[in-house]
Parts: C-alpha cells; sequence; structure tokens
C-alpha cells in the first residue's frame, strides 16, 4: 500500500532536485520510495509550480493590461458609437457591440429568410 507524500518530503524532494541533481533511482532510495512514486511526484509537483507561475502571470496581467488592443474599437469608445460597414449591403451603420457586423435592417431580412415557410 502506498503511503502519502507529505510536506516534509516534497520540501526534501525539491531541495534534492534543485540542489543536488540526483537521479530518480537515486532519489527514490534517499526518500525511501519507489521510482515510479518519485517520478510521478516531480511530474506533480512541476505541473502545481507551473499552474502558481501562470496563475501569477494572469493576475500581473490583469493588474498592467498590454497597452496594444487587439480590437478595432478604442476603449474610450462607448458601445454604440462605432460606425462600421455592414458586410451585406456595405452601408454605414452604429455597430451595437464589438462583434456587430451586419446592420439591422440586413439582420432582419436575413432571420426573415430562415423562417419555415409553408406552401
Amino acid at each position: 500500500m502506498s503511503r502519502e507524500w507529505t510536506y516534509k518530503e516534497d520540501s526534501y524532494l525539491v531541495k534534492l532536485l534543485n540542489v543536488d541533481k540526483l537521479s530518480n533511482l537515486e532519489l527514490s532510495e534517499i526518500l525511501d520510495r519507489s521510482v515510479p512514486s518519485v517520478m510521478a511526484r516531480i511530474s506533480l509537483l512541476l505541473h502545481r509550480k507551473i499552474q502558481i507561475i501562470l496563475s501569477e502571470d494572469r493576475t500581473r496581467n490583469t493588474k498592467n493590461p498590454p497597452s496594444g488592443n487587439k480590437s478595432r474599437m478604442k476603449p474610450s469608445q462607448e458601445v454604440g458609437t462605432v460606425k462600421r460597414k455592414c458586410l451585406r449591403c456595405r452601408q454605414l451603420f452604429i455597430a451595437k457591440g464589438l462583434f456587430n457586423r451586419i446592420c439591422t435592417s440586413c439582420n432582419n431580412i436575413n432571420s426573415r429568410s430562415s423562417l419555415p415557410w409553408t406552401v
């Protein structure tokens, strides 16, 4: 039966990995664990470390958003104030949101044409 890994063992394993650069076999003998157990624990610890780094990056990016805005709408413009060309009729219209590319009249035509017709 396998035993649970303790925080002390995890810390010791990380220290051995960072300082001594031992093989998995040597680590398993020092920690009195099987080689697959040591390999699985190293993989788990690395995965957790990556998750911590990614979460720190996400919080860092939300505090200081990148200066380059990918969308064509400027952040200072409010929704409903940007003029766009309709993809269907090519007329200018005021967009209702970032992804609004079809004017209201063309949108109405599209919705009517998709209704089921009976003969």
